[in-house]
């Protein structure tokens, strides 16, 4: 059914100039921006309770990826800054991937029966916290793997100082993450223009995360090599993964494949850097700053 209707349509034709017409094309761009505002409508009406519970835990993500982030720093010291953090990329995304895994399982075994497909979430939760506290009881103060030289003055008088490079990073890392498009943007475009259906939107999303993962491993390793320099292939990633916006389907699949790689090689490298920028009391502040990078899907 056309978001369109001839009166509609008609009265979009009367305020062209005389002589011009609309394209097929640009009736159907049109199209896609009116369903996709009226399904963000819906969203808004239809779903509340889902939106709040969103905005609750992207505040959880901000709480905790700083001090997630710091304690990382440093173990990384005893295994490589991007050998850490590429491994850590690779579990996450694993843990992307093996999700809905496990929820389409029990779905597919109780047929829309939510609660109990989300209640068995509540068990690799469970022996997260387990994990933790072994981990707490193991380690009490994790800065201990690191070594140092006494503190700069700053910190001996309880300020911590972040250096101005860091910012300047920063400011770079925001710059080459504005050519990265988000994966609702990819999926929609693949979904409204026919390319896949809607049951292989799961599909593309697991293949971007399983790549996500395993670019991270691959270059966090090459980082430890060949330090930042590794972050100039981001560009021309991101460049090569405009091809998903075509508008054949093998290109699509390719094209968020290569998006995958683009994020790996963020997640496993641009903390690994700021890691080496700043010092260890001070990162917790300076992992904060750069989180706000850290949500394109």
């Amino acid at each position: 059914m056309s978001a369109l209707s001839d009166e509609h349509r008609a009265a979009i034709e009367a305020t062209l100039p005389p002589g011009k017409t609309m394209t097929p094309e640009a009736w159907a761009a049109l199209e896609e921006i009116i369903v996709g505002y009226r399904g963000s409508e819906n969203r808004r009406t239809t779903y509340p309770i889902a939106e709040e519970r969103k905005r609750w835990e992207r505040l959880g993500k901000a709480v905790r990826s700083p001090a997630k982030d710091t304690l990382l720093s440093h173990a990384s010291t005893q295994t490589g800054r991007g050998t850490a953090f590429g491994v850590h990329q690779a579990m996450d995304q694993l843990g992307a991937v093996l999700g809905p895994l496990l929820l389409a399982a029990v779905l597919a075994v109780r047929s829309d029966d939510y609660r109990l497909a989300f209640g068995v979430l509540v068990v690799p939760g469970v022996l997260v916290l387990v994990l933790l506290a072994w981990l707490r009881h193991r380690v009490p103060d994790p800065s201990a793997y690191e070594v140092r030289d006494a503190p700069p003055a700053d910190e001996a008088h309880g300020r911590v100082r972040l250096p101005p490079l860091l910012w300047r990073y920063v400011g770079a890392v925001a710059v080459l993450s504005c050519g990265v498009a988000s994966f609702p943007l990819l999926a929609y475009h693949a979904q409204t223009r026919g390319l896949v259906s809607p049951a292989q939107i799961p599909l593309l999303f697991a293949l971007a995360m399983l790549v996500d993962g395993l670019s991270g491993l691959v270059m966090g390793r090459v980082y430890d090599r060949r330090g930042a320099y590794v972050l100039l292939a981001v560009p021309v990633a991101a460049c090569a993964a405009a091809i998903a916006f075509g508008a054949n389907a093998a290109l699509v699949w390719l094209g968020v494949a290569i998006w995958g790689v683009v994020n790996g090689v963020l997640d496993s490298t641009v903390k690994a850097v700021v890691t080496e920028l700043v010092d260890r009391d001070a990162r917790p502040s300076a992992f904060g700053g750069n989180g706000q990078r850290d949500d394109r899907s």
